[in-house]
Formats: C-alpha cells, sequence, structure tokens
C-alpha cells in the first residue's frame, strides 16, 4: 500500500527516537506533498497527511505527520491493530451492544496538548504484530471534563476516531527469548507447574491460528531450557475437558489436544511432530519430507498433565489443564537441522497449537505463531525461538 493509504502520501524521513515522540513546528509544507482532510467541528482542519514507510515491520516505528489549521486542540495519534481500529455499533435500541470501544493491548498512542500548525509524531509498531495491516488513527482528547470535538468530516468511526491512514505490515513470526532454566536434579514432569523456574519464565498468550488475533482466556506458553531439554509449560483454559482417545499414536488432532512441532529451521523438511491430550495420551511423529511422516517413531519426551476437571463429563463445569514437557535435545539435534548442541545464542523454529471442538459451536484453533496459510506444516511463519544464558 501507498502511505498514507486513506488521505494521501509523502512519506518522512526524519530520524525517530527510540519510543515515541511528537513535536510541532511552524515549517511550510512542500509542494510535493498531497493533500487530504479531516475536518472537526470548531472549524479545525486537519490536512497534508504524511504516514510512513509504506511497509513496516513489527518493532519498527512508524512517522506521522499533518497540517493543523484552526484552534488548538489536545489530541491522541495512535497505531491499532485493523479490528480494533474498525470497531463499530448502531447506537440506540433495546439490544444495542455497549458503544464504549473495548481496549486492546497492542495499541500504541501519544499525546499532544494544544497542538497547532505542523505536528509530527514517531511511533513503535509492537512485537509481535500479527495482523497485515495497521491502522493511523487521531482523535480529541479534551482535558479535564470539556467535550470532544467530533469529527465532521472525512474517514471516521462512531465514536469519532479520524482514520489517518493504513500501512501494510511485514509478516514477522512471533519470538520468544528462551532462558536458561537449572531444575532440581530429581525434577520430573508432573503436570503442575508449580516449581521455581517455571515463574522465571515469560508466558507466551496463543492467538486465533489464522487471523493473528488475541483471544479471550487464551492458553499461555512458557519455555526454558537445560543442556539436556527443551522445557514447555502451558496452562490451557478449558470449560469442557474432552477427549475419548486412549492408546498412544491415536489421531488425537481429530479432537481436542495440544501440538508441538520443533522444525529447527523454516525449511519445509526434518521435523518433530508431538501431541498430547487432558488425558496424558501422547502421538509421536518425525517427517524427513514436509506431511511425509514417521509414526512408528517413538520420542523419549516426558510428559505429564493435570486436569483441573472431568474429562468427558458434560454434567460439570471444568477450569482447564495444564502441562509440562521436557524435550531432549538428542532428539531434536537428530531429526531436525537445529544448530546443535544447543547454546545461548541458538535460534531454532518452533510453534505449538491447541484445538477447541465445543459440543455446540464451531471448532477453534490457537497457535504460539499463526502460520498465516491453514497448515499446521508449515515452518514459514514459525515462532522463532531463542536461546538466552
Amino acid at each position: 500500500m501507498a502511505c498514507g493509504v486513506a488521505l494521501g502520501s509523502a512519506c518522512s524521513g526524519a530520524e525517530a527516537p527510540p519510543e515515541a515522540s511528537i513535536v510541532a513546528s511552524g515549517r511550510a509544507l512542500g509542494p510535493s506533498e498531497v493533500s487530504g482532510a479531516l475536518v472537526f467541528g470548531g472549524g479545525v482542519t486537519l490536512s497534508r497527511i504524511e504516514i510512513g514507510p509504506p511497509s513496516v515491520a513489527p518493532g519498527e516505528d512508524v512517522k506521522v505527520a499533518f497540517e493543523l489549521q484552526g484552534p488548538p486542540l489536545d489530541l491522541v495519534i495512535a497505531l491499532r491493530p485493523p479490528r480494533a481500529a474498525s470497531f463499530q455499533v448502531a447506537l440506540g435500541g433495546v439490544d444495542a451492544p455497549s458503544p464504549e470501544r473495548p481496549e486492546d493491548p497492542r495499541i500504541r498512542s501519544i499525546t499532544h496538548h494544544a497542538a497547532t500548525g505542523r505536528v509530527e509524531a514517531t511511533l513503535r509498531l509492537p512485537q509481535p504484530w500479527h495482523p497485515a495491516t495497521v491502522v493511523v488513527t487521531v482523535q480529541h482528547a479534551p482535558r479535564g471534563r470539556a467535550a470532544p470535538t467530533r469529527v465532521t468530516s472525512g474517514p471516521r468511526t462512531h465514536d469519532d476516531l479520524g482514520i489517518l491512514g493504513i500501512l501494510d505490515v511485514q509478516p514477522t513470526p512471533t519470538r520468544a527469548l528462551v532462558r536458561s532454566v537449572a531444575p532440581s536434579p530429581s525434577w520430573q514432569p508432573d503436570g503442575v507447574l508449580d516449581e521455581a523456574f517455571w515463574s522465571t519464565l515469560p508466558a507466551t498468550a496463543m492467538v486465533d491460528t489464522m487471523t493473528g488475533e488475541p483471544v479471550a482466556n487464551p492458553t499461555e506458553v512458557r519455555l526454558g531450557w537445560t543442556p539436556e531439554a527443551l522445557l514447555l509449560g502451558a496452562w490451557i483454559p478449558d470449560g469442557d475437558l474432552r477427549s475419548t482417545f486412549l492408546d498412544r499414536d491415536d489421531p488425537l488432532w481429530e479432537q481436542e489436544c495440544f501440538e508441538v512441532f520443533v522444525f529447527g529451521s523454516a525449511q519445509r523438511r526434518d521435523y518433530l511432530e508431538l501431541q498430547i491430550t487432558a488425558r496424558g495420551v501422547t502421538f509421536d511423529a518425525r517427517f524427513e519430507r514436509y506431511r511425509d511422516g514417521d509414526v512408528s517413531f517413538s520420542s523419549t519426551w516426558r510428559t505429564a498433565v493435570h486436569r483441573r476437571g472431568t474429562v468427558d463429563d458434560a454434567r460439570d463445569r471444568d477450569e482447564g489443564w495444564s502441562l509440562e514437557a521436557a524435550i531432549p535435545w538428542a532428539e531434536i539435534c537428530a531429526h531436525t537441522d537445529a544448530p546443535c548442541p544447543p547454546k545461548a545464542g541458538t535460534e531454532l523454529r518452533f510453534n505449538t497449537f491447541q484445538f477447541e471442538r465445543p459440543r455446540r459451536g464451531p471448532v477453534t484453533a490457537f497457535a504460539l505463531s499463526p502460520p498465516r496459510v491453514p497448515d499446521f506444516h508449515a515452518p514459514e511463519n514459525a515462532a522463532v525461538l531463542e536461546l538466552l544464558p
């Protein structure tokens, strides 16, 4: 997409401070800059919008500039995911939803008080960021109890977010920093996640497999490593634990399960697929070629689950289940092209998936890093794990 797709172009080339900044100046606009406009009540016009670069990666800066003519306004400039930016409601009516815009932790914003003249801002796109675009917005946010000035003309929402532009976001996988840990020599997985080392590892929330959007009450994944194994812990919220499979290497993916793919690199070959259910039943396979698996392979990964509820009992309300797993580096090194032996600085591709199959309603799936295609075996956008000391 072009810079400032909604209202104009001409990307700013000014150097960006580390996080976010905004300045106002009286610099005259050049003749090559493209004019678009938002009109606020009270005779305030926002025009000559510049947004860039046209394509941005998570963790990079977005530069915004425009000309504000009329009385000064307190403005909030923000980067918003498309779902958050497009929130709309039909106002009024007995069953009308709340018109209040829900919070979204991915939004990045900055406030400029008494803005007028030339306004420039720099905001950093958060990481991870999975939507294909980012929407740049502006709104009047007065101090005190004064009523906000409405946007009366130009692209806008029901609650007066002015749309300045839309930028493409370069597809970028989730990046997870995996810390070295030192469990007790006698540690064995029991599924409870109550050992002290788990609390030192950050929890990464799994997201919708196709869109990358956050989900309510998400599964959280923790990753650590020792010289012997890659350690995985997860809490899987589930109000109705279900799985009828009882034997190892049953087709667990046909029901609810938690899946692990260890790819090594982003090449479609030489990877491991490991699965486990709330019953603790496992599936394991190795792949020398894409989707050409050897189900007779028997992994020596150590696993355990802990349930807060009863499997296959619709009469009660469950909380969910947790799991612990230790995947031996010897297996990862033998069956993937991950750099070995593991050491601080090593990177490898890895992904986790979870199926939710309610008794009524559609099947949903969640991922540590969304593959962006309907294929769990696709490693191109699998998470990048970096081992830390």
